[in-house]
C-alpha cells in the first residue's frame, strides 16, 4: 500500500482519498513555474490533493490561490491539506467542474497537471479515469477555460506527456495562447523526454527551450534536479 501522505520541508500532503497521488510531475512543475511581475492571483486547475496550490503558496507569498477540483473526496482532502498549512488563509478550494468555473477577476498565473493519455485505455477505476484521462477535461477545454480566465500579461503552465506535446500546443493556439517556454523532462540522462513542461501567454514574449534530467545514468539524482526541488524535498 502506498504511503497515505508525503512530507515536504514546509507542508504535508495527505493523498489517500485522491485518485491520483502527489508525484514527481507536480513537484517539477511547481518548482519550475515562473511569471513576470508580481503574482497576486493563481489558479490551480485539477488541484487533486492540493500539492500545486501549496507549492504556489510557498513560492509566491503575495498570491491568493484558488484550486478547482471536480472530485468531491479529492477537493475535501485538498481543503484539509491547505487548512493544516501555514498558508491556510491564502488558499481556497472549489469543488466543481472547471468547464463551469467562473470568477469575476482574472489570474496572473494558471497551473495544471492535466489529464493524461487521450488515446490510452481508460482505467476501470472511475476516479482514476477522471483524474488521469482527458475523458473528464479535454486539453482543448482546459486551454479554452485558461485563456478565458487569464490576465492579459499572465502565464499558463502545464506538464504533459512528451508524446502529447504537439497536440497540446495545437489546442493552445486554437485558444489564443502562444508557447513561450518549454522544458523537456528526461527520467535518466541521455534518454528521450517523457514529459514536457510548457508555458503559454496571450502575448508574444520570446521563447526559451531547455532540458531537465532527473537522474544520472547511475540512478543518482542530477545536480540540476536537486537545485530545482531543494526548497521542497527534505533530503535534497
Amino acid at each position: 500500500m502506498s504511503n497515505p501522505y508525503f512530507s515536504f520541508k514546509r507542508f504535508t500532503v495527505w493523498h489517500d482519498r485522491c485518485a491520483m497521488k502527489a508525484g514527481t510531475d507536480s513537484v517539477i512543475l511547481g518548482a519550475y513555474v515562473s511569471c513576470d511581475g508580481v503574482v497576486r492571483r493563481i489558479l490551480d486547475v485539477g488541484a487533486g490533493c492540493g500539492i500545486l496550490s501549496l507549492m504556489m503558496a510557498q513560492r509566491f507569498p503575495e498570491a491568493e490561490i484558488t484550486g478547482v477540483e471536480i472530485d468531491v473526496e479529492a477537493a475535501c482532502q485538498a481543503r484539509e491539506n491547505a487548512a493544516a498549512s501555514e498558508w491556510a488563509g491564502r488558499i481556497r478550494m472549489e469543488n466543481c467542474d472547471f468547464r463551469l468555473f467562473e470568477d469575476e477577476c482574472r489570474f496572473d498565473l494558471i497551473v495544471s497537471n492535466p489529464p493524461y493519455f487521450d488515446n490510452a485505455l481508460v482505467s476501470p477505476d472511475g476516479g482514476r479515469s477522471v483524474a488521469r484521462h482527458s475523458v473528464g477535461l479535454a486539453y482543448g477545454e482546459l486551454l479554452a477555460g485558461a485563456s478565458r480566465l487569464l490576465a492579459p500579461q499572465g502565464k499558463v503552465w502545464v506538464i504533459v506527456p512528451a508524446d502529447a506535446e504537439s497536440a497540446f500546443c495545437d489546442c493552445a493556439l486554437n485558444a489564443g495562447l502562444l508557447l513561450t517556454r518549454r522544458l523537456g523532462v528526461v527520467m535518466k540522462r541521455g534518454a528521450a523526454p517523457k514529459r514536457a513542461v510548457l508555458s503559454f501567454a496571450k502575448v508574444a514574449c520570446g521563447y526559451v527551450d531547455g532540458t531537465l534530467a532527473v537522474r544520472e545514468a547511475d540512478g543518482s539524482y542530477t545536480e540540476e534536479y536537486r537545485r530545482l526541488v531543494s526548497d521542497f524535498y527534505k533530503n535534497m
